[in-house]
């Protein structure tokens, strides 16, 4: 396989070969349809992400993610490397890769929630070593480090979980190793997850405390702590995520709307990115009439809900 990763904190992936296109809407005020050029971007790729080379595109790679989304990264936003070390997560909104192990150290490179770090066993005073990909080598505060839990090294064009009884063993090798053995601890952390992104702004395609859109935060929430879901707001036929009933949903469920998506939390309440005007960013609503965080259009307009426990 010909890998590339990531070599910026946040690498925009692309719909198409190209940062624009054209798009046709309807006017809610007026009903009349208008074209625009709107960006293309589709995904975003972290720092230290490997992404497999389906073709060249002129100054864009067709790529597929390690979790079976394909789009376009421009050429300079990659960078190739035979091997790469144990990496670690950044678990932080924003840490500083510094060239000694103190605040005073030239800052090197910035990286965010999600990015991926090579490590290596030295520490220093709570910090840690770390090796950029351009061969750099610096330190990192390492209480801002978590473990990987998600794998990083299929490029299966056909879903994370089209083998329905490998992911089965997967997730449960995944809940007794990381989690207790304990579904009610996995849901729990997901949620906790998904909640370190209140308040970021929406970005459309987005998945980084920069900006990120609703498919974003489900997806980051679910791939930090081990399980890799769809990228966009639908149920696919290949992918964990299978559909329930409302009345069967649980904390850290996926909820489905026209469009959208969100994550329960329990008690009525949800957390999604969303767009509208007043919020524009990651926020918590509820389904609850009774709260004042109450969005009928979205009580009403659930589509599905979905689990990856089946």
């Amino acid at each position: 396989m010909n890998i590339c990763y990531v070599n910026k904190t946040v690498a925009t992936l692309y719909e198409n070969a190209d940062t624009v296109m054209n798009k046709t809407y309807k006017n809610s005020d007026t009903g009349v349809e208008e074209t625009l050029v709107v960006s293309s971007i589709s995904d975003e790729g972290l720092y230290g992400m490997p992404l497999m080379i389906l073709e060249e595109c002129g100054e864009y790679y067709k790529v597929r993610t390690h979790y079976s989304y394909e789009a376009y990264v421009p050429k300079g936003d990659v960078i190739f490397k035979d091997c790469v070390g144990q990496q670690m997560v950044v678990d932080a909104i924003f840490v500083d890769v510094l060239s000694v192990p103190k605040v005073q150290g030239v800052h090197l490179a910035s990286l965010t929630r999600g990015c991926l770090i090579e490590v290596t066993d030295e520490r220093v005073d709570g910090y840690r070593k770390v090796r950029l990909l351009d061969g750099r080598e610096g330190y990192v505060p390492e209480k801002y480090l978590t473990e990987k839990l998600f794998p990083t090294d299929t490029f299966d064009e056909k879903g994370t979980a089209y083998d329905e009884a490998a992911f089965k063993a997967y997730l449960k090798e995944l809940l007794e190793k990381h989690f207790a053995g304990s579904e009610e601890k996995f849901r729990h952390a997901v949620t906790e997850t998904a909640k370190t992104y209140a308040g970021t702004q929406y970005r459309w395609g987005g998945k980084s405390p920069l900006g990120i859109d609703c498919s974003g935060t489900t997806s980051m929430s679910y791939m930090l702590n081990g399980v890799l879901t769809y990228r966009d707001a639908r149920v696919v036929e290949g992918f964990p995520v299978k559909e329930i009933s409302r009345a069967d949903m649980k904390k850290g469920d996926l909820l489905y709307f026209k469009g959208h998506i969100a994550i329960y939390l329990g008690d009525d309440l949800y957390l999604h990115s969303t767009a509208r005007t007043g919020s524009n960013g990651v926020d918590i609503n509820s389904f609850n009439p009774k709260d004042t965080c109450y969005r009928k259009d979205l009580d009403e307009g659930l589509l599905k809900v979905g689990t990856i426990f089946w």
